[in-house]
């Protein structure tokens, strides 16, 4: 886990190296830009798998319209339970998508 330098550096730190992180977690309003639906895009640019996930308390209904496919929204108040459940499913099945992918294309490349 790596918390940006007072939120304004997220980008920075997924810009420096982001195959880095395991996932990324943000809330919504970072209080200045960006804001946490711009750091999930730029996560995902830069690693299309990337699990994302956001939190929120006022910023729920926007997530169809502004989140990254395939991310979950955590509305607040929350347990931290919900948060390490949400982590981990994200990041097991980022583990099974690559996987699957390494298979496939190691099949591809087998002789014949």
């Amino acid at each position: 886990m790596c918390r940006g330098q007072l939120w304004t550096g997220a980008l920075d730190l997924l810009n420096e190296d982001a195959s880095r992180f395991k996932g990324v977690l943000t809330y919504i309003r970072l209080g200045q830009r960006p804001d946490g639906w711009a750091v999930g895009h730029r996560a995902r640019e830069l690693v299309p798998e990337m699990p994302i996930i956001y939190m929120s308390g006022d910023s729920v209904a926007e997530w169809p319209a502004n989140g990254v496919p395939n991310s979950l929204m955590i509305p607040k108040p929350y347990a931290y339970a919900q948060i390490i459940t949400a982590i981990s499913q994200m990041i097991n099945q980022a583990a099974t998508v690559t996987a699957t992918a390494t298979a496939a294309n190691m099949a591809d490349k087998a002789p014949e």
